[in-house]
């Protein structure tokens, strides 16, 4: 190993390449995690369970707040899950947080040796995987409680287009953090 050594154009890229691969896997974890907050929060809704003040945009800013861990806790005493649907945010809950803790400490070398890097890349597209199956189930349960409203599929998915629309409309502000010093 040398570390003075040049990068290849095609080390380069595939460097690249596991970035990617491990980016995709954190945006939908973070899906994972919108899925619970609005799985605990209409679930809440259709219980009429006391959840403090009111309006559920409030219940759901609470509820981005708080961990996934803390998410996967509340969803498993507070929704009507399957066993297997509590088994898979239980692993999703795992791998979430082992990539955001271990995968770069595990796999930081990879940079620098093509075998490391085919296997990262294979650890990542499993937890994307992984996560993409958690979001297919989770969604299927919230159209379940939804439904229990009287809120359509079709309905749902307008609202949904409408939210995504005023964000774009408003354009996402930075966090304080980015600009502090």
């Amino acid at each position: 190993f040398d570390p003075d050594a040049a990068v290849t154009g095609e080390e380069d890229g595939e460097v690249q390449d596991l970035l990617a691969e491990f980016g995709l896997p954190v945006i939908h974890a973070q899906t994972v995690e919108f899925m619970l907050v609005n799985l605990l929060t209409w679930s809440a809704v259709r219980d009429k369970r006391e959840l403090g003040s009111g309006t559920v945009r409030e219940m759901m800013d609470t509820r981005y707040s708080q961990t996934m861990g803390k998410l996967v806790r509340d969803a498993l005493v507070g929704v009507d899950l399957a066993e297997q649907e509590q088994r898979l945010i239980r692993r999703a809950l795992q791998a979430r947080n082992w990539l955001a803790h271990n995968y770069f400490r595990t796999y930081g070398p990879a940079a620098f040796d093509a075998g490391m890097r085919r296997e990262a890349i294979q650890v990542a597209r499993r937890a994307r995987e992984l996560f993409e199956t958690t979001q297919d189930t989770l969604h299927a349960r919230l159209s379940i409680v939804l439904e229990g409203i009287g809120i359509s599929q079709d309905e749902a998915e307008a609202g949904a287009d409408e939210a995504i629309a005023r964000a774009i409309e408003g354009k996402a502000a930075a966090p304080d953090w980015v600009n502090s010093e």
